[in-house]
């Protein structure tokens, strides 16, 4: 199976008003990483909450130093048509939110395709939804369905949480996790 693991990291929740701030995607081939992609960036002519910065941990000095998100998606375009991933599973956590930053991204920058176009948006494998779906026990008695609170619940340590390389990592891991405890077959 092959699975597009994307996370981002945004300067607020509106996809109208913000931007993507930090992106990493990994590329399984049947639960081996084949390929990765990370990149920070300046969402330009977005606007970004203090409490987003906060969560995320940038500031607005440091995005101003990053390159223009036209130009990471430029990157990003590529690195998709190397890994040849289409059409593939998009995995994630919450990836409803990632998937509309990231469709909303293509089509700010005026690219002529579509994000839908690399992944199979019918499957896509959202951690969140499996976790607080699942009556398996060893997953009820999380107080909240929180990535941090999940992994530290199934023993898995987050390096560098809220920044979009250790959320993907993390989520990934679950996954594969949740696979070994029979949550998905």
């Amino acid at each position: 199976m092959k699975i597009l693991w994307i996370d981002t990291e945004t300067t607020g929740l509106s996809t109208a008003k913000h931007g993507i701030v930090s992106i990493s995607a990994l590329y399984d081939i049947d639960n081996t990483e084949v390929s990765r992609f990370s990149a920070t960036m300046k969402p330009t002519g977005r606007v970004a909450d203090q409490i987003a910065l906060d969560v995320n941990g940038f500031t607005r000095e440091q995005i101003s130093t990053f390159h223009d998100w036209s130009r990471v998606l430029i990157d990003f375009i590529s690195w998709l048509k190397e890994i040849d991933c289409k059409p593939c599973y998009f995995g994630g956590f919450c990836n409803n939110f990632d998937l509309r930053f990231v469709e909303n991204w293509f089509k700010s920058c005026s690219i002529s395709s579509s994000f839908l176009e690399y992944i199979d948006d019918k499957n896509l494998i959202d951690v969140h939804k499996i976790i607080k779906s699942s009556n398996h026990p060893k997953l009820l008695d999380f107080p909240n369905h929180k990535l941090a609170t999940v992994a530290q619940g199934m023993m898995i340590e987050i390096v560098d949480y809220h920044t979009s390389l250790g959320d993907i990592l993390a989520t990934r891991e679950i996954y594969y996790k949740l696979i070994e405890l029979g949550v998905v077959k």
